[in-house]
């Protein structure tokens, strides 16, 4: 069994920053200041992802980035402006994904439609697993109007499958009372391919997860 190569998630986070460049002028207001905050940002998610965010201090990510912090201070006020700068980009991450996954679903059957999404949000979690750990296993330390986007932004894929199934549903294809709790499932399937990776990849490769979860969502519906 080989493990699906996948890119790493710095060079995933570094390209979603590039991206995102243009889609919020207040906090990337000039190529000097988008160049030396991508440089700030990458530097302290990649402390936050190892150490933690409370236990990452504003000197280490000062020696990271080889900046002091009057440095650091002249384009970041706080660590916790950070943490807004990188909830920012993992939500064009998210909402880029819903996107593009909505633009496919007119042309599927119900039952073609929920494979798909599944399939894709898995291959997405797998992407961005150690984002996802990084931020349940910090959600208690989130302030909450971060916390609140987190929850919004995770409410607009939940939103896509529940249509998707309330669709089969009245197709005929499903059988549920309720769509909202089966979307909020497969949200939690597709999640556990980060937050319990250090079991399920030593027994699946991403490809059977992906097939043995789609099939159990499936028979659920039945």
């Amino acid at each position: 069994m080989k493990p699906t190569a996948r890119p790493n998630t710095e060079d995933i986070l570094t390209r979603e920053i590039i991206k995102s460049y243009g889609l919020d002028h207040k906090v990337f207001n000039d190529s000097v200041m988008e160049a030396k905050k991508l440089q700030i940002v990458k530097a302290a998610v990649r402390l936050f992802i190892k150490n933690g965010y409370l236990k990452t201090t504003t000197r280490q990510i000062c020696e990271e980035v080889g900046l002091s912090k009057g440095g650091i201070y002249q384009h970041i006020h706080s660590k916790g402006e950070i943490l807004i700068l990188f909830q920012q980009l993992v939500n064009v991450l998210r909402s880029e994904f819903v996107k593009s996954v909505d633009l496919k679903l007119d042309s599927m059957s119900a039952l073609e439609a929920l494979c798909f999404a599944i399939k894709e949000y898995i291959f997405f979690v797998d992407r961005v697993k150690d984002i996802i750990l990084f931020w349940t296993r910090e959600e208690l330390n989130l302030e909450p109007e971060t916390l609140r986007r987190i929850v919004q932004d995770d409410q607009a894929f939940v939103e896509t499958i529940s249509h998707i199934v309330q669709k089969g549903c009245e197709s005929g294809e499903f059988q549920t009372n309720d769509p909202t709790i089966i979307a909020n499932n497969v949200v939690i399937i597709g999640d556990q391919w980060a937050l319990r990776r250090w079991f399920l990849q030593r027994r699946y490769s991403l490809e059977e997860y992906v097939q043995k979860q789609t099939e159990f969502v499936i028979r659920s519906l039945k």
